[in-house]
């Protein structure tokens, strides 16, 4: 049986059930790494064997797409608000403890991707990708406010970004994110002369914008024109639904396409999406993340991803 880990509202995995299904593959998905619910499962440790099974069947083959460690409510009016909190950070800690499990545990089952390496580095991720001689931009991480202005000076035009990955803030009943955005000399001349810690980037001028999702030795890319709109032209992630960016197919030149099967490998993932830029001489690496989204270029450029992975899956 195949066990799948992702989140209950990940539309794009459930389309790549839907093909798993049809192919008459077997499957039991856990979501947002809740083992508590639904499902139930045991895992065997041995001097001799490690099993692992869920729903009484044993687990041959593992796609880990995403998760989140869920939050637990235990509620009771006779308790303390500080004993409430306990109690929901012990359980909290054991679900940690228990996913980390079964990640070591699902170490010998054939899988695709892995919870142990699919974890999205930025820095990491641009020092690897120099190595296997990719461009990058010029960066810099520092929480030093005349170090960011020696940066500034040198390189004109300059983003900052998060150094780690973007968390939503829900207020109001409203999402909100943050975005790489640009900025000058300007906008830090207040700034304190110790700032919080982020990354900052030489703004490389783009032709386009490139994703390209990899799935084992299969690189598929499309085009981004996000510079065809003011509003997408520093983060192609501010798009909307009434204003789309354009997206096609995209055939990355092999050179670049080799190195960043090198990159992957380095890395030790085996699918992931990775940001790349088209400047006028040059492909640009951004980042890689080894859980990023895929069906938003699967659809408008005909890749049929889902499908793709679901039978890299089903020949685990």
């Amino acid at each position: 049986m195949i066990l799948i880990y992702s989140h209950d509202i990940e539309f794009a995995t459930t389309k790549v059930l839907e093909w798993i299904h049809y192919y008459g593959g077997q499957f039991a998905r856990i979501n947002n790494g809740s083992f508590n619910e639904g499902n139930l499962f045991s895992f065997t440790i041995g001097n001799d064997e490690n099993r692992l099974r869920v729903d009484e069947q044993e687990v041959t083959s593992y796609w880990y797409r995403r998760s989140k460690i869920p939050g637990t409510s235990i509620e009771n009016k006779n308790w303390s608000l500080s004993l409430k909190l306990s109690i929901n950070n012990h359980l909290k800690s054991e679900l940690i403890a228990l996913n980390n499990g079964i990640a070591t545990c699902s170490k010998r089952i054939n899988s695709l991707s892995h919870p142990a390496t699919s974890k999205s580095e930025k820095i990491n991720d641009l020092i690897e990708a120099s190595n296997v001689g990719l461009t990058i931009p010029p960066s810099i991480v520092t929480n030093k406010k005349s170090e960011l202005l020696k940066f500034i000076n040198n390189h004109g035009d300059v983003i900052v970004k998060n150094i780690g990955n973007a968390i939503p803030h829900y207020i109001n009943n409203r999402i909100y994110s943050t975005y790489t955005s640009s900025i000058n000399e300007k906008d830090i001349i207040n700034y304190p002369d110790k700032i919080f810690p982020a990354m900052f980037q030489k703004k490389i001028k783009k032709k386009l914008e490139i994703r390209s999702f990899i799935v084992k030795n299969d690189i598929y890319s499309a085009a981004l024109f996000s510079q065809q709109h003011k509003k997408t032209s520093t983060d192609y992630r501010k798009y909307t639904s009434s204003n789309p960016i354009r997206i096609t197919p995209y055939k990355l030149p092999h050179k670049i396409e080799q190195k960043i099967l090198n990159l992957m490998k380095n890395l030790r993932l085996d699918t992931g999406s990775i940001d790349l830029i088209r400047s006028e001489d040059d492909f640009i690496f951004l980042e890689v993340n080894p859980v990023g989204q895929f069906g938003w270029i699967s659809s408008p450029c005909n890749y049929h991803l889902e499908k793709k992975i679901a039978e890299n899956i089903l020949e685990l």
